[in-house]
């Protein structure tokens, strides 16, 4: 992820080893099999490669930034969660770190939920993320809940009818959220999922898909409202008001090259 400052925040394995042999979020997108090392959020600029801190446990995951510095993401804690599924051991807690500060601020999950990870931050400081249980630390039910934070105070923003993959990846300067959502029916746990739109005055809607997919996936929205969704790695496509097309092979390639930028507002 980077910002127009020219920052980027991302997540890097380290050469130590997890002294609890946890495989944390980062080996679910690494490939090959997980080495149990350490992975850690971090922020680049000008050519320097500065790792981010924790809430005291090993691990970390850096995954949205914005123009004012601010980065969001989660990091583990020391407390030893019963709600994981082994190997992951410790809970983890949505997190802002402010790079111009040094400051990390924690932001707490739903009552009820043990865990949280945050996805996205805007230019005013919204955060969008998930609320749930620790789980396996990816997903599931770690998203039993898709949640805005302002101010520090988590709100439920709602799914469509499912109980895990409740996940929000974006969110633009009017406060708009996007991301995806699981449907009801099947096995709760398994990815069923379509992308979905939340406005303050809306709620959260189903944004369907593409003829002939099941799944899709909003992963940015810029100020114009305009939607870009994909359906794993084989199609994406852009929504705007009553607009859906099929983006082009050499769209989608760029957009992926460009690094994420979810908020994006112009």
């Amino acid at each position: 992820m980077k910002n127009d400052t020219g920052m980027i925040a991302g997540v890097a394995e380290t050469a130590d080893t997890n002294p609890l042999g946890e495989d944390w979020s980062c080996s679910f997108f690494f490939p090959g099999a997980p080495t149990h090392h350490v992975c850690r959020g971090f922020v680049w600029k000008s050519g320097v490669m500065t790792a981010l801190p924790t809430l005291g446990g090993p691990d970390g995951f850096a995954a949205g930034a914005n123009n004012r510095g601010q980065v969001v993401g989660w990091a583990e804690n020391t407390v030893h969660d019963p709600t994981c599924n082994l190997p992951q051991v410790l809970q983890f807690r949505a997190v802002v770190w402010d790079t111009r500060t040094g400051g990390l601020q924690e932001l707490p999950p739903l009552p009820g939920d043990t865990a949280s990870a945050a996805t996205e931050i805007n230019d005013q400081g919204q955060v969008v993320g998930i609320s749930g249980i620790c789980s396996n630390a990816v997903g599931e039910f770690s998203a039993a809940h898709a949640v805005l934070w302002e101010n520090g105070v988590a709100t439920d923003l709602g799914s469509l009818g499912g109980v895990a993959w409740n996940t929000p990846m974006a969110i633009n300067e009017k406060g708009e959220v996007v991301g995806f959502a699981n449907l009801p029916g099947g096995d709760p746990g398994a990815f069923n999922a379509h992308a979905f739109l939340w406005t303050e005055d809306t709620g959260m809607q189903d944004l369907g898909t593409l003829p002939g997919d099941a799944l899709s996936q909003a992963l940015g929205i810029n100020g114009q409202g305009q939607v870009v969704s994909g359906r794993g790695r084989h199609r994406a496509r852009m929504v705007g008001g009553r607009c859906r097309r099929t983006l082009s092979r050499r769209r989608r390639t760029a957009s992926a090259a460009a690094g994420g930028e979810h908020s994006h507002d112009d």
